[in-house]
C-alpha cells in the first residue's frame, strides 16, 4: 500500500471526531516527514508500517493528536502541550495577531496575559514585540509549568504568577491586558474528545460562563493604565453580558467587538479612556 492510498482510505467522515488535517499530521510525524510534504511522498510504500499507522489513528478517536505528540504549532512557534493545558486554537492565533498589531501601534511596554495556559499568547507577543515586559497569570500551577517551559525554550523573560485573574498582582498596572478565559457554561455542548481530555478548569466558568469575564472587567481599572486596552476572546452568546459588565464597572471606556475568520463574533476590545 502506498502512502497516498492509506491517506485516501482513512479520510474521516463529517461525523468522525478526527480530521483530515490530523491524519496528515499523524502520517508526517510517524514517517519523519517535514510538515506539509505528505503529498510529495504519495508513492512511498508503507505496507510495513500500516499496523503502526492504524494503532495511532485509532487512538485519535479518543485523544487529540496534540496530546499524543505533546506539541502544537501556534503562529509558527512549536509549543509543548499536555493535558494540563488547553490546546491553542486558530481563533486564539487571530486574537494574538490583533493584539500584537495594537501593542505595536500604541507602543505598549507591559502586557499581562490572564489564564495563560501553555503560554501561547504571551510567548507569541514577546517574540514579536522585543521591548515589551511580559507577565502571565494562571490559576493552575501545572499549566504554569508548561508555560514556563515554553518560555524557556525561546529564551524569553516573562514573569509568571499563580493567580486567579489578578490575585498576587496588587499594585501592578499594565499597558495591555489580554485573555482567553474559560467561558463555557456547564450546560453548553462540548465535543466529546475535548470534554474527556482538555482541563475543565480552562474550559468551564460559573455563572453561565461569565464568572471570569466579570472578574477581569470588575477590577480592570486597578490593573490597566489609562488609554490601555483589554483584548478578550469571547463566545458571541456572551456579548450582551460583557457589555453590561463594562458599563457597570468601568467609569469611562470604549468597547467594540470583531468577528473571527469563520464569521463568528469572537473578540472583544475594551479601552480605558
Amino acid at each position: 500500500m502506498t502512502l497516498g492510498e492509506y491517506y485516501r482510505k482513512n479520510i474521516p467522515s463529517k461525523r468522525d471526531p478526527r480530521s483530515s488535517e490530523e491524519l496528515q499530521w499523524l502520517l508526517e510525524e510517524l514517517l519523519h516527514l517535514e510538515k506539509g510534504t505528505l503529498f510529495l511522498h504519495e508513492d512511498m510504500n508503507v505496507s510495513h508500517v500500516v499496523e503502526l499507522f492504524d494503532q495511532y489513528w485509532n487512538k485519535l478517536k479518543k485523544v487529540p493528536i496534540q496530546y499524543i505528540f505533546n506539541y502544537q504549532m501556534f503562529l509558527n512557534h512549536r509549543l509543548t502541550v499536555n493535558k494540563d493545558v488547553l490546546i491553542p486554537r486558530q481563533e486564539t492565533e487571530e486574537l494574538t495577531l490583533l493584539a500584537i498589531q495594537k501593542i505595536q501601534e500604541i507602543g505598549a511596554k507591559s502586557v499581562l496575559d490572564i489564564g495563560t495556559g501553555s503560554g501561547a499568547i504571551i510567548i507569541s507577543i514577546l517574540l514579536a514585540c522585543k521591548d515589551v515586559e511580559g507577565h502571565a497569570s494562571d490559576i493552575s500551577y501545572p499549566a504554569l509549568r508548561v508555560a514556563m517551559k515554553n518560555a524557556k525554550a525561546y529564551n524569553l523573560s516573562c514573569e509568571f504568577e499563580l493567580a486567579d485573574v489578578y490575585d498576587g498582582l496588587t499594585g501592578k498596572k499594565f499597558d495591555f491586558i489580554i485573555s482567553n478565559p474559560p467561558y463555557i457554561a456547564r450546560f453548553d455542548y462540548v465535543e466529546k474528545r475535548v470534554k474527556k481530555n482538555e482541563p475543565h478548569i480552562a474550559l468551564y466558568a460559573k455563572n453561565s460562563g461569565l464568572e471570569v469575564y466579570e472578574k477581569i472587567i470588575k477590577n480592570l481599572e486597578d490593573h490597566l493604565n489609562k488609554n490601555g486596552y483589554l483584548y478578550l476572546e469571547i463566545d458571541e452568546a456572551r456579548k450582551e453580558e460583557i457589555t453590561y459588565f463594562t458599563k457597570k464597572y468601568l467609569k469611562n471606556s470604549k468597547i467594540s467587538f470583531a468577528k473571527d475568520m469563520s464569521g463568528h463574533l469572537r473578540f472583544c476590545f475594551i479601552q480605558l479612556l
